[in-house]
Order: C-alpha cells, then structure tokens, then sequence
C-alpha cells in the first residue's frame, strides 16, 4: 500500500479527490446557492460581513469601471471602502463575474478549486524542502483537513485566493535559490506583490525573503545583491500601480488606510475592552469622538484621516506599552489557540450558546461550562487536531535543527513568525489561515521522522534480542 501511494503522484492524486468529495459535500450541506433568501446568500452580505464589500466593490469594476464607485461607502465614518480595501480579491470576483455573470455561488466553485490547487503546492513544497514524498504526503493531507482553511472557501473573504498566490509565490522562490536564472524571482516578487493586493498584510514579506537570500543563496554578494534587487523591483513595480491610482484618486501615494485603522480602531480598542469594564462599541464611539476632536472628519482625504487616526493609535501604545504589550502576545497565542467552533458550527445550521465579552476559546473550563454537547464534542475533535499539528511540528522543528536543515526552517518558521507577529491583538483563528500550508509541512515532517526513529529502535531492540 505504501509503495502504491508513494508511485509517481498516485498518493497526492487520492488526497485531492477526497478533499474534492468532502469539499463538494460540504458545497451541498451549505446550500450554496444565489437566492437572495438562502442562509448563503444572507450570510454572504450581511451588514457585519467583509464579503459585502468585496462584492460591492466587483460591481464597481463592472458597472462603472471604477474601484470607488459614484457613490462612497464608509468604514468606521473616516475611511472610504476603497481606500481601505486592495484591489487584488474584488478584481478577482469582478473577473468571474464578467466572465459567468453576478454569481457567489460560482466563486466558491473557483476557490474550491484553488483550494485544490493549495493543497498541491504544499505538496510541491515539502517534496523540494525535504525531497521525501512520503513527508509531502502527509503535509499536503494535514493541510487538506484544517477545518477553518476548509470553511473559509465558502465565504468571499480575500484567504483561499490569497493562500494559493502566497504558496505559488513561495514554490518559485524555492527554485531560484542558488539558481543563475531570474525568471523565477521575478514572478516570484509578482506574486507576492499580488499577495499585498489581496490583503495588505503582505507588504512587508518581501523582507522575509531577501533575508533568505542572504543567508542561503550560495552566490557572491553581489549577485544576491542583484537578486533582491530582481525580487524587489517585481515586487514594488505591482503595489506602486496601485499606490498611483491612489495618488490619482486621493493625490496621496499611499497603499490602503486598513493599517490606521486596525491599529486604533481595532487593535487598541480590544486592548481598552479587555482592561476595562466597556464594551467594543462603546470604546469605538469614544475613539471616534478623540479622532473628530483631532481633526478627522468625513469629508477628509481618507488619507488624511489615516495620519490623524495612525497618530493617535501610536499615542495609545505608546502610554500603555506594558498592556499592549500583553494583549499583543495573548493575541498570538489566542491565534493558535482558538477553535472558532461556535461559528463553524452556525454555518452548519447547528444552534450555539453564547460566549462572554472575555471568553477564550482555549478555556477548558469555560468551554465545558457554556457549551452544547455538539460544541463540546466538536471542539475536541478540533482541539485533538490541533495537538496532534503542533506537537509533530515542534519535534520537526527540533529533528531539523539536528539534521541542520536550516534554509527549510529559516523558510516556514519566517513565515509562520511573519503572519504570528503582524496579526495584532484579535487572535481570530481566522488569522492562523495564511500560516497552516507551514506548520502543517512542519507537522509532516516530525511525523515521518518520529515514525523512522520508532521503526528504527525497533529494529535495534530485535536485533539485540536475538543476539542475546
């Protein structure tokens, strides 16, 4: 059997036709459909949902072929919705709709099938790091499983469009290393300035690699000098045309507003909730009323409001570094840690208690306490995946240090730490999407060498046994 998943793409060919019936199934359990009256529909563009304004913003392309529209719409009253959205996932929903028509349902198709696609890059990864199928295997499987990755296919949220380009991006990265060649670094630097598009957390990822170049590409300095230069210019040559369309549009050549406003307006008000007896709102309105007092205003230069706004939310760090410092890293821990299954478990029609203001999802106690049977049985069987991830990733952290594969480590653990740190204080498990394709190869690779060191042992007991 194992011969026979191991031959050729025979064992990645069966991986993606089970994740393609339990993603199908999962298609017809949702009820996905285009009927303004379906659970889907509803939950796609409710007044709370980000999908209502990726999908007001495709219209825009279509109907006036333009990102802003005829008339603003606004996000927290400072901040209009393109300049605080990118162009990279509405193009991407714009381009089917004028492909096939206005059809939600379609793209979940599309992303269903990028999802796939995923799921092969991790495969293609794993198998160039490690050059061992039976490691790419298990890493692409464990990455086919991840409950919350296999969710958000079905919302028009911006992380099955953006973990596929992340992956592509990456795979190509990993064939320029101590290559002559620029072709890959170059659509490398697109890709991943394609990735800032679709969600601006990207930005920055470009530092993550020319470090690698750097530290693992075995050329002169000069041609690694010249080859983040390559990387660089790709990268910048993609953001800049959407900066300009900006400059054009607000005569401000800047990137997006959503910075200024996660720092103040998210991530500094659940700091205040958390150190405080006020709820979210509350804290936003009182924010709000600091930022108008400031000078911000609606009928502002959004950019101008982001100055204004990222001023004050720097202030806020600044006069409680200690707090926020704390929410920080509770924040990336409660990434990892949260399971998100009440919300999983409403998508599926299952009815869930209330959580509290302070609720962890990491809270044994708590989610003994508050939960349904279904919540409980559900939030084992997530907790038990996750153990099993993080426990196999840690020894294969730990095994690859013994075998000295650093570039593989420097690789997954900068990424993992990339997205880890820049998530902020929310610890959604929503954010640990972009980081699942790493530690799952991770997770593979402890998992096949633990497996090897058991069989290996054995082998040693037999054969001092029968010595003896």
């Amino acid at each position: 059997m194992k011969k026979f998943l191991l031959r050729e793409h025979t064992g990645i060919l069966i991986i993606l036709l089970l994740a393609l019936i339990v993603r199908v199934v999962l298609y017809l359990i949702l009820n996905v459909n285009n009927s303004p009256g379906s659970d889907f529909y509803l939950h796609i563009f409710s007044p709370l949902s980000d999908a209502n304004g990726y999908h007001q913003l495709a219209l825009n392309i279509l109907n006036t072929s333009s990102f802003s529209g005829n008339s603003p719409v606004y996000i927290f009253d400072f901040f209009t919705l393109d300049s605080v959205r990118t162009p990279g996932y509405p193009v991407f929903l714009a381009f089917i709709y004028l492909l096939f028509g206005v059809s939600p349902s379609l793209v979940i198709i599309f992303q269903i099938a990028l999802n796939l696609a995923s799921i092969y890059l991790v495969y293609s990864i794993a198998a160039k790091l490690f050059s061992n199928k039976s490691i790419a295997l298990i890493s692409a499987f464990l990455f086919s499983l991840d409950i919350y990755t296999l969710f958000f296919i079905f919302e028009l949220y911006t992380e099955t469009l953006f973990v596929f380009t992340l992956l592509f991006s990456t795979v190509l990265f990993i064939k320029s290393i101590n290559s002559h060649g620029f072709l890959h670094l170059i659509i490398s630097g697109i890709l991943i300035g394609l990735s800032a598009l679709i969600r601006p957390i990207a930005i920055f990822l470009p530092i993550v690699y020319i470090a690698i170049i750097f530290f693992f590409d075995k050329h002169s300095v000069s041609l690694k000098i010249f080859k983040t230069g390559v990387l660089s210019i790709s990268f910048l040559l993609i953001i800049s045309l959407w900066m300009m369309r900006n400059y054009n549009e607000y005569n401000y050549f800047g990137f997006s507003t959503i910075s200024s406003a996660n720092l103040y307006l998210f991530n500094a008000v659940i700091t205040e909730s958390n150190s405080t007896d006020k709820n979210t709102q509350q804290i936003i309105n009182e924010f709000k009323n600091i930022a108008i007092n400031a000078g911000a205003s609606k009928q502002n230069n959004p950019f101008y409001n982001a100055q204004i706004i990222k001023t004050l939310g720097k202030e806020y760090v600044k006069t409680n570094k200690l707090l926020f410092a704390k929410q920080h890293t509770q924040g990336m821990l409660n990434m990892y840690l949260s399971l998100g299954h009440r919300q999983l478990l409403s998508w599926l029609g299952f009815e869930t208690s209330e959580g509290g203001k302070k609720y962890s999802q990491s809270n044994l106690r708590r989610l003994l306490n508050n939960s349904t049977n279904m919540e409980i049985v559900f939030a084992f069987w997530l907790i038990a995946f996750l153990i099993f991830c993080y426990v196999f990733a840690s020894y294969g952290i730990f095994s690859m240090l013994k075998t000295k594969e650093y570039f593989s480590i420097f690789l997954l653990l900068g990424l993992i730490f990339y997205f880890t740190f820049l998530t902020g204080v929310g610890g959604s498990p929503r954010f640990r999407i972009p980081v699942v394709p790493f530690y799952s190869m991770l997770a593979g690779y402890g998992f096949v060498k633990l497996l090897k060191l058991n069989f290996q042992t054995k082998v040693i007991k037999f054969v001092i046994q029968s010595r003896k």
